[in-house]
């Protein structure tokens, strides 16, 4: 599961690189060097943020066993709203149609 959320944060840097790309070579500098760096510190706020929502949510269930990634991500997502006041969203409310156990 961390290997696909790796792989997907890579997909939408990627993504957002090839954006700022194509908009520089039609000559529209919609982001800055300063916005380009700022994306940087984010990122490492968000693991901060991930890393220590994950530590609480643990500390609820416990560890987690077979099954129980419905019972995290409800977790998870409660405390990040609350503490952090984040709308979070997990891999469940992502792709409805897939089968997460």
């Amino acid at each position: 599961m961390k290997q696909k959320q790796n792989r997907e944060q890579e997909d939408i840097m990627k993504e957002f690189d090839n954006f700022i790309k194509e908009t520089e070579k039609e000559g529209i500098y919609i982001v800055s060097e300063v916005a380009k760096s700022r994306l940087a510190e984010f990122h490492a706020i968000e693991k901060d943020v991930d890393a220590e929502a994950k530590r609480l949510t643990l500390e609820v269930i416990g560890t987690p066993g077979f099954g129980s990634c419905h019972t995290f991500w409800k977790h998870k997502k409660r405390i990040l709203r609350e503490k952090y006041h984040m709308r979070w969203r997990s891999p469940q409310d992502l792709n409805p149609e897939t089968c997460f156990d």
